[in-house]
């Protein structure tokens, strides 16, 4: 299926993290019907992710959200190892936690991170996703 519209955006890769494979397809479905250009990458853990994340080189500009809820590792046990992945890797990095209940207490704690952009109920959806990426300067019309 073509992509819905068509938007000039840098090359950004997308890495989701969330236990729920159908909210991991939703998003993936999301993202290809945008036309959104880089690579996706998916983990039911924040472990799996963190391991992947560590042994790439510099990597291109980076969109990670991730699930507060996760067994093995969730979501702000991922944030707070994420941080000690230093600077030369982060700053290629934009956070953003989701979840299906917005807690007023994640929120804040979430804004306790520098890299955490936004907090954004799930599932993901379109007009959200993309609210986000123009908002952040990652898609213009």
């Amino acid at each position: 299926m073509p992509p819905l519209e068509i938007f000039f955006m840098t090359n950004v890769d997308f890495v989701l993290i969330d236990d729920s494979p159908l909210d991991i397809f939703i998003a993936q479905n999301i993202i290809d019907r945008l036309g959104l250009q880089g690579q996706v990458w998916s983990f039911e853990n924040g472990k799996e992710a963190l391991d992947f994340l560590s042994a790439q080189p510099r990597p291109n500009p980076t969109l990670i959200f991730v699930d507060i809820q996760m067994p093995t590792m969730d979501g702000f046990a991922f944030l707070e190892a994420f941080e000690g992945l230093g600077l030369r890797f982060r700053q290629h990095c934009d956070l953003f936690m989701l979840s299906s209940s917005i807690n007023e207490r994640d929120v804040q704690r979430a804004k306790s991170f520098a890299q955490v952009r936004a907090f954004l109920e799930k599932p993901l959806d379109m007009d959200g996703l993309r609210d986000c990426l123009h908002r952040f300067g990652f898609m213009k019309h």
